[in-house]
Formats: structure tokens, C-alpha cells, sequence
């Protein structure tokens, strides 16, 4: 015959079926974790679009620009390589762009715009009159920009000295939505203008 449970075996027990209802399941840590990198991950890509190309490239104009008038200098499309790679053109909504200014002794005003062109060309580094070269010229801000192969759309920075000096620029923030996609990323080219 067996001997009952004695009061301190019950405790045991009681203590180890009270451990098995709060034991986590195999595997649920591993499945917190990948549920948590899914959301980091979705809310990244909805805040950080990559529709742009990076930077790349350089314009220097080597001749010496007049003080006081404005020169327009195309920043997209970066390289026509680039946009041969590309499979189509992209469309993005425009928020706002700055330029990443890291020399400025000419004390410069610069401004962004949108120029459609007649045809697709891509067209940076230092423009001709944008009233030849365009057929519409609108602000940056809240404009629909299309880039790629068959684009006839350009952003276009302009630039005007107040004095003397040398303005470089190292690419632009775009901030921009694309879809249900929105934020900033830096694009365009380094661009370095002598005023005198």
C-alpha cells in the first residue's frame, strides 16, 4: 500500500503545475522578436523611401559667374547611367528640398524648382536660360516629380550671390512621399560655383 502524499510533497507539486501554466511556450520569444523586427521594419520603409538616386557626381564650373544674378544648375538626373538601369520612371510628391550647404563665403540665396522640358534629356550641371530650356517652370514645393528614362521633368537649383566667393554644395534632401511611403533622402550632386 502507498504511503499518502505527505504535505510537503503536495507543495512540491502544486509549485511545479502553478511553473507549467506560466511557462512560456517554445519558441514565443523567437516569435516576439520577429513580430517586433516586422513592425521596426514596415515603419522604416514607410519612413525612409529610396525612390531617388544617391549622390553622385561632381559639377565644378571653372569659369567665374557674375554676383547678383541668378545660374541655374540642374541636380537631377545624377548620371544617364543611372537612369538607363532604371526600368522606369518614378513619380514622387515633393514636400520641400534644402540644399547641404558646406562652403558659402558668396553668401548666396538658393531656391529649387521643377522644369519640364520638351523631351527627355537629362540635363545637370550649370543650365541654359531656363525660359529656353523649359516649357514650364513651377516651385518645388507640393509639385508631383517624375524621374527616369523617359522623364522630362529636372530639378533645378538656383543660385545667386550676393558677393564675391564660393558656394559648394554636397547633394540635397528631397523630402518627398511615394505612395504611402514619405520622407527624406539626400540625392543630387556635389556642386561647387566661384562668384566674382
Amino acid at each position: 500500500m502507498a504511503a499518502a502524499p505527505s504535505s510537503l510533497d503536495r507543495l512540491v507539486e502544486d509549485r511545479e503545475r502553478a511553473r507549467a501554466l506560466y511557462r512560456r511556450p517554445a519558441g514565443l520569444g523567437a516569435l516576439l522578436l520577429i513580430a517586433v523586427l516586422a513592425v521596426v521594419s514596415v515603419i522604416w520603409g514607410v519612413n525612409n523611401p529610396r525612390s531617388l538616386p544617391d549622390v553622385h557626381g561632381q559639377i565644378t564650373v571653372h569659369r567665374t559667374l557674375s554676383v547678383a544674378h541668378p545660374h541655374d544648375v540642374g541636380v537631377l538626373p545624377v548620371h544617364q547611367d543611372q537612369y538607363q538601369a532604371m526600368e522606369e520612371s518614378e513619380t514622387v510628391h515633393v514636400k520641400a528640398v534644402t540644399a547641404h550647404v558646406t562652403e558659402d563665403t558668396a553668401n548666396a540665396d538658393i531656391t529649387f524648382s521643377v522644369c519640364t522640358m520638351p523631351y527627355p534629356r537629362p540635363a545637370s550641371g550649370p543650365l541654359p536660360p531656363l525660359d529656353e530650356l523649359c516649357t514650364r517652370v513651377v516651385p518645388v514645393k507640393g509639385v508631383d516629380l517624375t524621374i527616369g528614362p523617359d522623364s522630362v521633368q529636372q530639378l533645378v537649383m538656383t543660385v545667386t550671390a550676393a558677393q564675391p566667393g564660393t558656394v559648394m554644395v554636397k547633394g540635397v534632401d528631397v523630402t518627398y512621399s511615394d505612395g504611402w511611403r514619405h520622407g527624406t533622402q539626400t540625392t543630387g550632386q556635389q556642386v561647387r560655383l566661384f562668384f566674382g
